[in-house]
């Protein structure tokens, strides 16, 4: 299944566990963590034009390597 057929569920994945993560008192508060699914590889750390940029396989519908992509952070103070 392509990435375009599986993006409502990936948002719904999403748009449902934030609000769960932020509320949990074990969610990281200084680390990078995903509000759902499995962050995998980070790599790709780099600086341009003033703001950090790391960027990670993610699998958002699940915690296991079945179907990821990629996913990035980007931040003046990462």
């Amino acid at each position: 299944m392509s990435l375009p057929s599986r993006l409502p569920a990936i948002l719904q994945a999403v748009m449902q566990g934030q609000p769960q993560a932020l509320a949990d008192s074990h969610y990281p508060q200084w680390h990078l963590a995903p509000v759902n699914g499995l962050l995998n590889d980070p790599n790709g750390f780099c600086q341009v034009a003033g703001r950090y940029h790391l960027f990670y396989q993610w699998n958002p519908l699940a915690c296991d390597h079945t179907y990821k992509c990629w996913g990035h952070w980007s931040s003046a103070d990462l």
